[in-house]
């Protein structure tokens, strides 16, 4: 895959021509910031992502094994199911990083219901000390999944499943005034083709958020996954300037279970 450069110049007239509205378009599900022009991108798809903080790692540990054994299960059968992913954050042994890929918004109430109810479920058991939960979600606009040729052991476009590796998270910021949805075709074009050549690769996702946006990477290594996110600030310093302050929050996890069975068909 090709991984030509484009300078900040022709960024630059690039996004000019989708702010005059050369291929402007209504994007489902998002509304831009006053003032931006939406850009030509038509959602592949919708993501909720969450961090849960657990009372104690031993609390993580016993949810884990029960959502894998009975949550995921049900998470499945959710219509327009498109993949999930649970993690162990490494930076703090209490909290666990979930990621829900559907194939429209309306999908992801369903799965909020079905959260809800398991959590509930939990009681007062050990697996029930649940301290705080953050939660992002916005429309799937990037995404990368591996090749036939650059597919690793544990993620190949034969079996989307992955059952081990490792998840980079980068949540940005945006400057006040801006859209991030006007640089996917650049990032589409630029970015994600490097990422995709970086040792390892197993998958990308990338959605906008209120005040913001997320990317997801994720690799077979935590090697791998941190030379993502060095990859991704010095990316996004170079090119991003006008958009954000490039110094995103970034979250770390082992993969405990995950699939993305909607990434290998896009």
């Amino acid at each position: 895959m090709s991984t030509n450069r484009l300078d900040r110049r022709t960024f630059t007239a690039t996004a000019a021509g989708f702010a005059a509205g050369i291929f402007a378009t209504s994007l489902t599900g998002v509304s831009a910031q006053e003032g931006a022009t939406p850009v030509a991108s038509v959602p592949q798809g919708y993501v909720s992502m969450r961090i849960r903080t657990m009372g104690s790692p031993e609390a993580r540990v016993a949810v884990n094994d029960i959502v894998i054994e009975e949550f995921i299960p049900d998470v499945q059968q959710i219509e327009g199911y498109g993949g999930y992913l649970l993690g162990d954050v490494l930076d703090d042994d209490t909290q666990s990083l979930s990621v829900l890929l559907v194939e429209q918004e309306a999908n992801a109430a369903a799965f909020d219901a079905l959260a809800a109810e398991f959590v509930a479920g939990l009681g007062d058991t050990p697996a029930g000390d649940v301290v705080a939960t953050e939660q992002w979600a916005g429309d799937l606009l990037m995404s990368g999944y591996p090749t036939s040729t650059s597919a690793t052991p544990v993620a190949s476009p034969a079996d989307p499943g992955l059952r081990e590796g490792y998840a980079a998270v980068r949540i940005h910021t945006s400057l006040p005034g801006t859209d991030p949805r006007h640089f996917v075709p650049f990032a589409t074009a630029d970015f994600v083709p490097r990422l995709e050549q970086l040792p390892g690769f197993e998958g990308y996702l990338w959605f906008p958020i209120d005040g913001g946006f997320v990317a997801i990477s994720l690799f077979d290594s935590e090697e791998s996954a941190l030379e993502s996110t060095d990859e991704a600030v010095a990316w996004a310093a170079e090119f991003l300037q006008d958009y954000t302050d490039g110094n995103p929050r970034v979250i770390n996890a082992h993969i405990v279970w995950a699939e993305f069975p909607l990434l290998a068909v896009l």
